[in-house]
C-alpha cells in the first residue's frame, strides 16, 4: 500500500487492485475504484513541478494520470520483455524524470515522460530500491539482492559498497533518507550504516 499526498488536500492511495485518490486528506473516499483497475501499485509519485499529474508503478509499466483517472497513459517503451518493478525515486528537483528499481533486473530512468531507459548499475541481481543520498545529489544509492551499489557521479558510473556490510551479498530491501541510514536486510539480521560514510555498521539486530 503507497499513499502520496498532493496538491491541497489530495492524497493517492495504491492497493493491490487500483488507486483511489480522496480530496479531503482521507476523510472521505470514492465508493468506486478511481484508476488502474486490476493493477497493482508498487509505488505512486507526484512530482512538485507537475502537480496534477499522478505516476503509478505497477510491476509491468507506469501509468499516469493528469485528471484524477478520467484518462489514463500507459508507458513500456524501453522495458525489458520481464520485468518486476517495485519502486520510484523522483530524479533531481526541477526535472520529471523518476528511477525505477526493478526485482527482474536492471535500474531503469524514466524519461521524457514517455520512455525507460537503463541506468546501470551492469550487474546480474534483482534491484529492490533507489534512492537519491539527501545530502549529496550526486550520490545515488541502489539496493539489490547481492548487496549496496552507489554512484557519485549521478549515474555515469557504479561502485560496490563493501566496508561495513554484515555479510557477503547483504539483500539491502530498503533505503532509509529520512534518518540517513542504509537499512540492510541480511538472513535474520538488520544493518544500519549511516550515509555520510557508508562504511560503518552502527547497529546490528536479530
Amino acid at each position: 500500500v503507497y499513499k502520496r499526498q498532493f496538491r491541497d488536500r489530495r492524497i493517492a492511495f495504491g492497493s493491490d487492485n487500483a488507486v483511489f485518490v480522496s480530496n479531503s486528506l482521507g476523510a472521505t473516499w470514492p465508493d468506486s475504484l478511481d484508476f488502474a483497475y486490476g493493477q497493482a501499485a508498487m509505488d505512486i509519485v507526484v512530482l512538485p513541478d507537475i502537480p496534477n499529474t499522478i505516476h503509478v508503478l505497477t510491476p509491468l509499466e507506469m501509468i499516469t494520470t493528469t485528471n484524477t483517472g478520467m484518462t489514463e497513459n500507459f508507458f513500456q517503451e524501453g522495458l525489458a520483455p520481464i520485468t518486476f518493478m517495485m519502486d520510484l525515486e523522483p530524479w533531481s528537483a526541477g526535472t520529471d524524470s523518476l528511477l525505477v528499481a526493478d526485482q527482474r533486473g536492471p535500474l531503469w530512468q524514466f524519461v521524457d515522460r514517455q520512455r525507460f531507459i537503463e541506468v546501470g548499475p551492469d550487474e546480474n541481481s534483482n534491484k529492490y530500491v533507489c534512492r537519491i543520498d539527501p545530502s549529496n545529489g550526486s550520490r545515488i544509492l541502489v539496493g539489490s539482492s547481492v548487496g549496496l551499489w552507489r554512484s557519485e557521479d549521478r549515474l555515469e558510473s557504479w561502485s560496490r559498497v563493501e566496508d561495513g556490510m554484515p555479510a557477503d551479498g547483504a539483500e539491502i530491501w530498503a533505503i532509509e533518507s529520512a534518518v540517513s541510514a542504509v537499512v540492510a536486510g541480511v538472513r535474520a539480521e538488520i544493518c544500519m550504516i549511516p550515509l555520510p560514510s557508508l562504511i560503518r555498521s552502527v547497529t546490528a539486530a536479530r
